[in-house]
């Protein structure tokens, strides 16, 4: 296939946009695109093939742990009345060294591990995958542990934008020595969406700022890491600052 008809799709990404499309010019130069930590490899003669399988995907849910994402995929299965041949289970796409990816009819499922910059080559790799499949209006949603501000437990959180440690609703990336910064604001419709679902089913639910974090320790600020050299007043007085700047 000519490297032109590979070439993605590059606008300008802005808050408003619904659609998670890729914009790098360097893969048209690529007779093939290795997806190390999915272990997937695209050439050009397996572009069919990537959009047979994956062409139909319209929803890419990724969540932290590999054992509930492995949950959740069989859920979708049993949900959406997708049977796999007797004797044998639902089975995960390529290498689970990193990341476990299961494809459960229009949905592709993924943990994503701890921290943003695990998720941040999840969603490079995912997205290349899901471009090259043609799979252009698949909407992402990240479920898991999050939230908890001020609510009472057992409530639903649904972010409206996701903020870092310095409560600024954008994704802080280190790129040769200069820090790049691109919107974290949730998409409006799906955000619509969650709630019309949350509500059918009764569950409560409330809206609201998360933050994300790099890591699980003193990024979250918790108290029981190798180094902490924060007090639990210091601890409290940061999920003071963030309840009154509206993350839940």
């Amino acid at each position: 296939m000519a490297a032109a008809n590979m070439a993605p799709r590059m606008p300008v990404l802005t808050a408003d946009t619904t659609q998670v499309l890729v914009r790098n010019s360097h893969i048209l130069e690529m007779q093939s695109d290795v997806l190390f930590h999915i272990g997937l490899t695209i050439s050009q003669k397996e572009r069919q093939q990537i959009a047979n399988t994956f062409g139909d995907v319209k929803f890419f849910v990724t969540g932290g742990s590999a054992e509930r994402m492995t949950h959740f995929a069989r859920l979708v299965a049993k949900e959406l009345d997708i049977a796999t041949p007797y004797g044998y289970q639902l089975a995960p796409i390529g290498s689970t060294s990193r990341y476990t990816l299961y494809k459960v009819g229009p949905v592709l499922v993924a943990n994503h591990g701890i921290g943003m910059p695990s998720i941040s080559i999840l969603l490079h790799e995912v997205t290349k995958l899901l471009e090259y499949a043609g799979a252009h209006g698949a909407t992402y949603i990240r479920m898991g542990t999050s939230g908890g501000i001020g609510v009472e437990p057992g409530t639903i959180v649904i972010t409206s934008e996701a903020v870092n440690n310095k409560l600024e609703a954008v994704e802080e990336v280190a790129v040769l020595g200069s820090t790049v910064l691109r919107p974290s604001i949730c998409s409006p419709e799906v955000r619509k969406d969650m709630i019309a679902a949350t509500t059918d089913v009764g569950l409560p639910y409330t809206v609201g700022k998360t933050l994300s974090c790099n890591d699980f320790y003193e990024g979250q600020g918790r108290l029981d890491g190798a180094i902490c050299e924060y007090t639990l007043q210091d601890k409290m007085d940061f999920l003071q600052t963030l309840a009154n700047a509206g993350s839940v």
